[in-house]
């Protein structure tokens, strides 16, 4: 997280990094699964903005940058994950910034079935359209990118990056402003995920807050911590390190405190 002076009070601070850990299952019994690749985007300098490329066409215009199991990626493209997983990564156009939405859930059938380096970059885009700032605008913006084919040749200072597997996908919104309010932000969310991954227990304020809560007046808790949240302090949730996995929160953890 940053704060950001020249925002507005309570409205200046925004996430500069996220991380994303992919674990890859043991083929042997009782062993735990070990992490398969390393994700990680982030602003390379949260008080610089539109710093320019050194290359001819680099993400964010320079301020954004993707590491994968410690290699840094800073131009556009269409990066293999192995057989495991794919990253695609572009500039965006303002009016097909993909706004916030719940995740989708794949049938098993598609997740045994699809091929993961079969789908063209731009259906990424075409899909989004119904969540997208301006459709109508955006769609332009596409046609002229699948006519000229340069879809990883535009520049500009906000970004989107999917990242894709066979069980789980995200979505990441980059931008940056040097408006009124100079800031750097990072959204990020899941996008689609497996049956079979769905069916799995979820812990962690992401698990906590999977599926509706309400009050006994039958009333959608939308807010309340006490309600929505089983450990009272934050620091309970808090992991070691960008790719920490344990917490004080975590069923096993409470377990063995308890006993």
């Amino acid at each position: 997280f940053k704060e950001f002076e020249t925002c507005p009070e309570n409205e200046n601070i925004f996430v500069t990094g996220t991380t994303i850990a992919l674990y890859r299952l043991s083929t042997m019994p009782f062993m735990k699964p070990t992490i398969a690749h390393k994700i990680a985007v982030i602003v390379e300098d949260e008080n610089n903005f539109f710093p320019g490329c050194q290359s001819e066409v680099c993400l964010g215009e320079g301020s954004l940058a993707i590491y994968v199991d410690g290699k840094k990626i800073t131009k556009p493209g269409d990066y293999q994950l192995g057989n495991e997983g794919r990253i695609i990564a572009h500039n965006t156009y303002s009016a097909c910034s993909r706004r916030w939405f719940d995740f989708q859930v794949k049938d098993d059938e598609d997740e045994n079935n699809r091929n993961l380096h079969r789908k063209a970059p731009l259906d990424f885009l075409i899909e989004d359209q119904g969540e997208m700032l301006d459709p109508n605008m955006c769609n332009k913006w596409i046609r002229s990118r699948a006519r000229d084919g340069d879809l990883f040749n535009q520049n500009g200072g906000w970004s989107t990056i999917h990242i894709e597997t066979s069980t789980i996908s995200f979505h990441v919104e980059y931008r940056q402003n040097n408006d009124d309010c100079f800031s750097h932000t990072i959204d990020a969310w899941i996008s689609e995920v497996s049956d079979a991954l769905l069916e799995e227990e979820w812990q962690g304020i992401l698990g906590e807050t999977r599926t509706p809560k309400f009050y006994p007046n039958g009333e959608q808790v939308t807010s309340e911590r006490s309600y929505l949240l089983s450990a009272k302090d934050d620091k309970d949730y808090e992991v070691v390190g960008p790719f920490g996995s344990k917490f004080a929160a975590r069923k096993e953890n409470l377990v063995s405190s308890s006993s």
